[in-house]
């Protein structure tokens, strides 16, 4: 009588055991990137506890600070459960993957609802930017619900540790719409401010201010360059995302191997663009003449985003104006 091999037995205590061999490798990577993508988000959250504290205690705590905290902490829960989910042996695989593609989307939709503030400032409330912003964003909502009805959690085999049993092509436009929305924001704030600095510059010397931004005051180059780092860091990020995901002939796996560390980016890049523009805010004002114009410089502390659109003018009809909490007011007029 033979004895079998126990070689060619599973280990019932190792989930890895009732994978299929193909899908082994992919797992353990998935895993890997799982563990270093947590790594970065604890670290960066820690680099930025004392700013974050300081956002809370020592400034006015409004509605775009409760977005800013609700995108940080739903970012972390996404993470978490995240590990949880792919590591711990918990048998509420369904539950826990609901729950977990629930806290992306809150996630992502909250991190892009951070740019709100900032259209509406730079708009002055216009009702039909805002409106338009705002159909923009419930696309994002809509692609984070698709997210949440597209994915279904499963059990390995006979253990309760969990893996991501099925994900319909539909869950991956969330990613798409994302990347419309940073598209609508970055080049309707950048055609804004280039439209608020030098109302003359030819098309050329325009090119170079959305560009490079030349020709734009501090304020307005500093709102350019912080959109711009934020829509190629999300172009870098998002476009192989959706690429990837798409090719259908790669595993689940494979093809959803980036989305934790995309979403891990996509948040402390949008937070770091919000606390630049919350710890910049100051009170005073300079002012500079160049031959027959004038620059005059201030920053409000508002409440919410405080962004200042200036204008370079001649003296005998200089004006500038504050775009704050939603009211273009006149600062005045100077002369000499």
């Amino acid at each position: 009588m033979s004895s079998p091999n126990c070689s060619q037995l599973p280990d019932p205590f190792n989930e890895l055991s009732y994978v299929p061999i193909s899908l082994v490798r992919q797992f353990q990577i998935g895993q890997f990137i799982l563990a270093g993508s947590t790594g970065a988000m604890i670290w960066e959250l820690l680099s930025n506890l004392s700013n974050d504290h300081a956002l809370l205690f020592k400034h006015k705590i409004n509605i775009s600070t409760i977005v800013y905290y609700i995108s940080r902490i739903s970012t972390l829960a996404y993470v978490l459960v995240s590990v949880i989910f792919e590591t711990a042996a918990t048998g509420h695989c369904r539950a826990l993957q609901k729950v977990d593609t629930t806290f992306m989307g809150l996630s992502v939709s909250s991190t892009c609802f951070l740019f709100y503030f900032r259209v509406a400032a730079v708009f002055n409330r216009n009702r039909y930017v805002m409106a338009g912003y705002l159909t923009v964003w419930l696309g994002v909502v809509g692609g984070s619900a698709a997210l949440i009805a597209s994915s279904t959690g499963g059990t390995i085999g006979p253990t309760e540790y969990c893996w991501t049993e099925q994900m319909y092509n539909w869950g991956g436009v969330i990613e798409i719409m994302v990347l419309i929305h940073d598209a609508v924001v970055f080049f309707g704030i950048s055609g804004r401010l280039m439209r608020n600095a030098y109302i003359d510059l030819p098309p050329t010397k325009r090119m170079r201010s959305f560009l490079f931004g030349d020709y734009l005051q501090p304020i307005s180059k500093a709102l350019l360059r912080d959109g711009q780092l934020y829509y190629v860091v999300k172009i870098a990020c998002d476009l192989p995302l959706i690429i990837l995901f798409y090719i259908t002939s790669l595993s689940l796996a494979y093809r959803t191997y980036f989305t934790i560390p995309g979403v891990i980016l996509m948040n402390a890049v949008a937070c770091y663009i919000y606390r630049n523009a919350r710890f910049s805010v100051g009170q005073g004002a300079q002012s500079s003449r160049t031959g027959s114009e004038t620059t005059t410089a201030y920053t409000v502390d508002t409440g919410i985003n405080t962004i200042r659109i200036m204008k370079t003018t001649e003296v005998e009809h200089g004006k500038d104006y504050k775009i704050d909490t939603g009211e273009v007011q006149d600062i005045g007029s100077f002369s000499e």
